[in-house]
């Protein structure tokens, strides 16, 4: 259904359902950076490149020191019973990689005059020049606050690499970074491990927390992960985060650089949850525009709003695979359920696509194990398309097409059944060479708690500092906030509503489009109810 842009409809809810934990509102309002408060410490420390001096500074508020790197290299007892924030003043701050301390926080976002905090009036750069890592993690540590640009490294994680060390990156935006391809990169077979992370790595098992930041426009080169690369037991926690715009395999000659936005590799374990991935792309026929969860790897994705991503060869919004590629050596044994399982939950999965149309929201196979419970899944061309692959969906509303296959090239019998219980399968269903254990589905449409809207709006110029664009439509008469969280489809970009006032929306995803365009805005999917007797 559609309405004019200055109105919109409440269709009434007929199924009952418990609510989804989050809303896509929800997801939108809280994600990306926000001014916090700094924490509570033993020992404040603070620097100010306009302001201080290493020389003549003794690191109060009143003598501040210059420099990150002599602040950190004047703490020299930190630890459980003695902890530092450092605060840091608006300016760049340049010259040499990062490398953190246990227990020393870093806050950006300061005015160095009062000291205070308001991470985008008082931007507080950390910058790669284009010539090196930017940061080097530490556990027990924070980073809040900060603008992380411009690293470059021939290795993996151009701002931040985490390797066996877990701090915390949080209200932090990540902007052009990116991985070189390794040297003389010249692999034998497609696929091979190469330097992934355009701006983090997390790699050896590391489990950093990695919440509220955005990031925007990292890249790869040929690696993994535009955004964030998990890698060899990694477990991050990826939480309320926005991902616009990163792209994998700029330089790539045999497809080794999956997850424009984020890459889960070799028995990793993230938790990836109520961010926004928008806009994200692999090149180079490469998989998973928005994301690449592969080798044994048990993701668990929650109420991410994941629209318009691309992927060169299979999967817009998500690859998901069990199996590595293996040339010439045998399969591995497939993990038990409890050591290896997939679970997408309350997710939105719109407008993303493919090169080849076969798989726009997601293909899952070589012998993965996923469940899919209470996920939207509209206007992905190809839809969701499952291959000797064992897939539990539950509770889906699925507008798009479902098709699954029993065999791939890659492995050959399923790890176990295709179950679909209780999904409104309104894009069809293709089974070929196996049975699905089916039950109260239906062909219907979803109950959604407000229509969508179409018309014509125009956008301006995107908002550098931000990444949102403005769309405005001159006779709206909009409640603040109304479609906050909605995807959108402006002209033939995607987009993700971050807020609205009367008439006009800011939208992260499209990019330097401007001008007169044709609106789409989907329904919303909040409250999404699927059960029915």
């Amino acid at each position: 259904m559609s309405r004019s842009l200055t109105s919109a409809a409440i269709l009434c809810g007929l199924l009952a359902a418990p609510a989804i934990a989050q809303s896509p509102a929800q997801v939108a309002s809280n994600a990306g950076p926000h001014t916090t408060a700094v924490g509570t410490h033993h020992v404040v420390r603070y620097v100010s490149q306009r302001t201080g001096s290493d020389r003549t500074g003794d690191g109060s508020a009143a003598r501040p020191w210059a420099g990150i790197d002599h602040a950190l290299s004047q703490i020299t007892d930190a630890g459980p019973a003695c902890t530092y924030a450092v605060l840091v003043a608006t300016g760049t701050y340049a010259g040499s990689t990062i490398h953190l301390k246990p227990y020393v926080d870093l806050y950006g976002g300061h005015d160095p005059s009062a000291w205070k905090r308001d991470v985008r009036a008082f931007a507080t750069t950390l910058d790669g020049e284009r010539a090196r890592r930017v940061i080097e993690g530490a556990d027990h540590c924070r980073i809040d606050g900060f603008r992380i640009v411009r690293g470059r490294v021939r290795g993996r994680g151009a701002a931040v690499l985490c390797d066996a060390v877990s701090p915390s990156f949080t209200n932090n935006v990540f902007y052009d970074n990116r991985t070189e391809r390794p040297e003389n990169w010249n692999p034998k077979e497609m696929h091979e491990d190469a330097n992934d992370g355009g701006a983090v790595a997390c790699i050896n098992g590391a489990a950093p927390a990695i919440e509220n930041d955005l990031f925007a426009a990292n890249a790869t080169e040929a690696g993994r992960g535009g955004a964030v690369a998990c890698h060899r037991h990694a477990a991050p926690r990826i939480f309320r985060n926005v991902f616009v715009g990163n792209r994998t395999g700029l330089d790539d000659p045999q497809r080794s650089s999956d997850g424009g936005a984020i890459s889960a590799w070799e028995y990793s374990n993230p938790e990836i949850a109520e961010n926004v991935i928008v806009g994200n792309e692999t090149l180079a026929s490469n998989d998973g525009g928005g994301l690449a969860i592969a080798y044994w790897t048990s993701a668990r994705l929650m109420h991410n709003l994941i629209v318009g991503n691309k992927g060169a060869d299979d999967g817009g919004a998500a690859f998901v695979g069990g199996q590595k590629h293996h040339y010439g050596t045998p399969l591995d044994p497939v993990p038990s359920r409890d050591k290896f399982l997939v679970h997408f939950e309350g997710n939105l999965i719109a407008g993303n696509r493919n090169t080849a149309g076969s798989s726009g929201a997601m293909r899952v196979t070589m012998e993965s194990r996923a469940i899919f419970v209470n996920n939207v899944f509209t206007d992905n061309p190809g839809g969701l398309y499952l291959q000797a692959s064992e897939a539990e969906l539950r509770n889906n509303a699925m507008l798009d097409p479902l098709r699954a296959v029993k065999e791939s090239k890659s492995s050959k019998t399923p790890p176990g059944p295709t179950i679909l219980v209780n999904n409104r399968l309104r894009g069809g269903v293709k089974l070929e060479g196996l049975t699905a254990n089916a039950e109260r589905n239906v062909d219907a449409d979803p109950i959604l708690a407000a229509e969508g809207l179409t018309g014509s709006a125009e956008i301006g110029r995107r908002d550098e500092n931000q990444f949102v664009s403005a769309v405005r439509v001159a006779n709206a008469n909009w409640q603040p906030g109304q479609f906050a969280g909605r995807a959108i489809l402006a002209g033939d970009r995607w987009g993700v509503v971050r807020s609205n006032d009367r008439n006009t929306l800011w939208v992260w995803g499209l990019g330097e489009a401007a001008g007169v365009i044709e609106l789409r805005i989907l329904p919303s999917f909040a409250n999404l109810e699927n059960r029915h007797e």
